[in-house]
């Protein structure tokens, strides 16, 4: 931590540029408007943008992380040399007699783990036309193995052979060769019976040409220029070429290998540098690491395999980091049954180019598709320009953070969050040029959408949908069963929802009427921009009721300090938002206060809000600070252990605040301001000293005194006290 004098501990908070360099940019840029407006407008001006400043973490994933200190004793480095010209397997693995083949070097990391010495596997750049594999052995250790390019990117895994001797047909551009396998189509995957599964996403083969892949047809008359056809029955291939230079002065590689690396069972395992292509396999991963703990992955380059580029299953503790899925003919990056994950700086591309072909871009890819991830941060991830959804959580995800990520361009939705109980978190992120929605959300509750762009989104910015009846998911750590309606405690704080023409509505729900009452039941959406280019009945509700703003105001109770307003981004067709947001944010702002000012509208027309909660000092009766979700408090860094703490309320003034701790069985009405969970008389707080423990505190306002008249936004936060001296000395964390 920065501070540890400080008197609040944050957890650990994965993303975003916090302090000086986040919170306080917007600050600077917001606080201006307080010259133009009263003191007290002033307030309520503060505390409509304490969710903006201080952030809304419903979801936390605190425990993500990877123990760096597990891996620092490496003991041994084998180095694999293959343009060493004396390098040979027999030899040690030294740099002066290094291996000559992958392999080697990994049968000798083996080695070495087994005798618990950690172990570095250095691999010089050149091409490894080999399959590697690390299956689970009875006599690993915990010792650390690493396997690097020693340049990044230079270690090539090759699915692919260099093949000659092509035979040219007359004097045409043809050339045939014989074709020695007889891969048929693959097996259609367990679960996907009732799916209709195109050929062409059942094949192995593939060819590249000078690096460049051929395109594959199923009959010889298909051909063309840069196409190639296998014929399993009189095992030829033929390649038709655009160019009429002789083939022999090209590069011609054919994709011969399923899988280039899997590995099972281990821990405390780094990949680093390397690059992976040409893997033939159908529908796994041309690498593929399975029931491992301790786990980064960082800087590798996964494209132009012939199914998924990467897998990840059954892994705790593990980071994917800066590595690229690029053009894989299935799902770029695969994850199952993750614990305590983080992505992040990832980049996926071009992902799905063999499912696109046959019109299969909406069943099991996308760029990136995780299924069951339980505690897990997303930070700075761009799923782009992917033959599928950009990024789809399918399944049972728990405790799930989204932040300054990138989805655009997708051919099917953005972002697909589907049959989740959640906590899930998406904020700081941009949607765009999606074919379909921005955010397609399926049976998912507890979620969390703040300060998102979503722009020229084709089917919707966000598109709540799923099964009205419900739909179950089960828990892989706990296995409890959730029933799951298909949109449950949502959070809509400070988006920006855009549609360019009138066929992009910025919310679209197919939402039955008695789902809509349990979606709008527990609705909290406030401070959002909404705009479409062509019509202000931008929301299209119960499949097919096409409304407005004021509409969707009275529909759900939700979004009085919400505009439906045009934003001037600064380059958006080419991705560019960089301003827009805070520009759009100050905008909603000043219209709300603006209004505020105006009409000075009484508590009862009101709807209140909770915006923050605030540690008191008992003693002084003056503010401490602003307690975050999942704040960490340690009460021996305090000058007075008698606290209290304040709902921060929008009016100032409101009919009264029910709290709730759940700790301390603490239950309290307050009718007038400031509405404290301890009480108090006037501005002289009460004293409160919590114990040690987790609590779970929640304040709903209401526009009338003892919780009678409108329930109001509520606020929920979680929070933990500790009593811990050792932290005010700096010798604890």
């Amino acid at each position: 931590m920065d501070n540890p004098l400080h008197p609040l501990f944050q957890k650990p908070q994965v993303g975003g540029q916090a302090g000086k360099n986040g919170q306080g940019d917007v600050a600077s840029s917001l606080f201006p408007l307080l010259k133009h407006i009263s003191t007290s407008a002033g307030i309520v001006c503060l505390f409509l943008m304490g969710s903006l400043l201080l952030g809304f973490q419903p979801a936390t994933a605190q425990t993500v992380g990877f123990d760096e200190s597990a891996i620092q004793n490496i003991q041994q480095v084998i180095f694999v040399n293959p343009n060493d010209p004396t390098a040979l397997d027999t030899h040690p693995g030294t740099e002066l007699q290094p291996v000559l083949t992958a392999a080697r070097g990994l049968q000798l990391a083996e080695v070495a783990n087994q005798a618990d010495i950690g172990v570095r596997v250095l691999l010089a750049p050149g091409i490894y036309r080999e399959s590697l594999l690390m299956a689970t052995d009875p006599a690993r250790t915990a010792a650390p193995i690493i396997i690097e390019s020693a340049v990044v990117g230079g270690a090539i895994i090759s699915g692919s052979d260099v093949w000659t001797d092509w035979v040219r047909q007359g004097s045409t551009n043809t050339y045939t060769h014989t074709w020695p396998y007889d891969w048929g189509l693959a097996p259609i995957p367990n679960g996907w019976d009732e799916v209709e599964v195109p050929e062409v996403i059942r094949r192995h083969e593939m060819i590249f040409v000078n690096g460049q892949p051929m395109q594959q047809v199923f009959s010889p008359s298909a051909l063309m220029p840069n196409s190639f056809y296998v014929d399993e029955q009189t095992d030829l291939v033929t390649l038709l070429l655009a160019s009429s230079e002789a083939i022999e002065t090209k590069q011609v590689e054919v994709s011969t290998r399923e899988s280039l690396l899997q590995i099972r069972d281990r821990s405390n395992l780094i990949l680093r540098g390397l690059w992976f292509e040409h893997a033939s396999t159908a529908f796994d991963s041309a690498v593929s690491l399975f029931d491992s703990s301790n786990i980064l992955v960082e800087n590798n380059t996964f494209t132009w395999n012939n199914a998924s580029g990467f897998g990840l299953i059954r892994a705790t503790n593990a980071i994917t980091r800066g590595n690229s899925y690029s053009n894989n003919g299935g799902t770029g990056f695969g994850g199952v049954r993750l614990l305590n994950y983080l992505a992040e700086n990832e980049t996926a591309s071009g992902n799905n180019w063999r499912g696109v072909q046959g019109d299969f871009i909406g069943w099991s890819v996308a760029g990136i598709k995780h299924l069951r991830m339980h505690h897990a941060v997303y930070r700075n991830v761009r799923s782009e320009d992917n033959f599928a959804h950009g990024l789809w959580l399918d399944s049972d995800n728990v405790d799930v953070v989204l932040e300054n990520v990138m989805i655009c361009g997708n051919l099917n939705s953005g972002l697909y969050l589907e049959s989740s109980p959640g906590p899930l978190t998406v904020r700081d992120s941009i949607f765009c040029e999606n074919s379909r929605a921005g955010i397609r959300s399926a049976n998912v509750k507890n979620v969390t959408l703040e300060n998102n762009i979503f722009y020229d989104n084709d089917y919707a910015g966000i598109y709540f949908t799923g099964e009205n009846n419900g739909r179950s998911t089960r828990n892989w750590e706990t296995e409890e069963l959730s029933e799951i309606f298909p949109a449950e405690s949502y959070t809509l704080l400070n988006n920006i929802l855009v549609g360019k023409n009138a066929q992009q509505p910025v919310i679209r729900s197919t939402l039955s009427f008695d789902a809509w009452n349990i979606f709008t039941a527990d609705l909290n959406s406030a401070n959002n921009t909404f705009y479409n280019e062509d019509t202000q009945a931008a929301f299209i509700l119960f499949v097919s009721e096409v409304v407005t703003l004021a509409d969707w105001q009275a529909l759900t109770g939700q979004d009085q300090t919400s505009i439906f307003q045009a934003v001037n981004f600064p380059d958006p067709d080419n991705r560019d938002f960089a301003r827009a947001q805070n520009e759009a944010q100050v905008s909603t702002l000043e219209s709300a206060f603006e209004s505020t000012l105006e009409s000075t509208p009484t508590t009862e027309s009101v709807v209140p809000v909770v915006i923050s909660f605030t540690l008191i000092d008992a003693d002084t009766d003056m503010p401490l600070l602003v307690l975050n979700d999942y704040a960490l408090i340690n009460l021996a860094a305090f000058p007075t252990r008698n606290l209290n703490i304040r709902a921060d309320v929008m009016p100032e003034t409101i009919g009264s605040v029910i709290f709730s701790l759940n700790q301390d069985g603490l239950h309290l009405t307050e009718n007038a301001a400031p509405y404290a969970l301890a009480g108090g008389e006037g501005l002289d707080y009460a004293a409160w000293t919590p114990a040690v423990g987790s609590y779970t505190l929640s304040a709903i306002p209401y526009t009338q005194p003892d919780g009678a008249g409108t329930a109001g936004v509520p606020l929920i936060i979680h929070f933990d006290i500790i009593d811990d001296a050792s932290l005010i000395m700096g010798t604890g964390h």
